[in-house]
């Protein structure tokens, strides 16, 4: 995924990368997968899907304190989303 991602990177793919890590963050069921999605999302700026990865990530946790600190990831970045529009 990280290889796709860098080759897209190169040859101005950023609409082609959005497109394909919102499709992977639906499909992925494992937390390191997620985070990994996640923390690309973040790096190239797609907040909603880091989102979206966020939410997804929250049932699969059993630490309350990951689950908080992802709550409160999310309500920073709608916070961010509402700043922009």
């Amino acid at each position: 995924m990280a290889l796709r991602i860098s080759v897209l990177e190169r040859s101005s793919g950023g609409r082609i990368i959005e497109t394909l890590l919102s499709a992977r963050v639906e499909a992925e069921k494992s937390p390191a997968g997620l985070t990994a999605l996640q923390e690309t999302a973040r790096r190239l700026g797609f907040d909603r899907i880091e989102a979206r990865a966020n939410q997804r990530m929250a049932p699969l946790t059993s630490d309350p304190v990951d689950k908080m600190r992802l709550i409160l990831a999310n309500v920073r970045l709608a916070r961010i989303e509402e700043a922009d529009r």
